[in-house]
């Protein structure tokens, strides 16, 4: 039984691990996502933007998007993302 070394490039694109592609990933969400609503976000680096994610979206970690310039999300927003089952459950 062998092992395989950590930095191998051919072990990282069989385990489905790109960095490249996961970059390229992040910006196409944040292409999706976050452009078409940017002028309705607060522009207050202190205020929150609050995203109750419906289905799938609720696995997008929305502060690791990247913009085009590279820049996470996180970076200049504070994000609170809730559970859609806490925000029935609440009202």
């Amino acid at each position: 039984m062998g092992v395989r070394g950590s930095n191998s490039n051919e072990e990282q694109s069989e385990q489905g691990f790109n960095p490249n592609q996961q970059k390229q990933n992040r910006q196409k969400l944040y292409q999706l996502l976050i452009e078409p609503i940017a002028d309705l976000l607060p522009e207050n680096e202190e205020d929150r933007v609050i995203f109750i994610p419906h289905q799938e979206l609720f696995f997008v970690s929305f502060p690791a998007l990247q913009d085009t310039q590279n820049n996470y999300w996180e970076s200049y927003k504070k994000i609170l993302k809730l559970n859609y089952f806490f925000t029935i459950k609440g009202t």
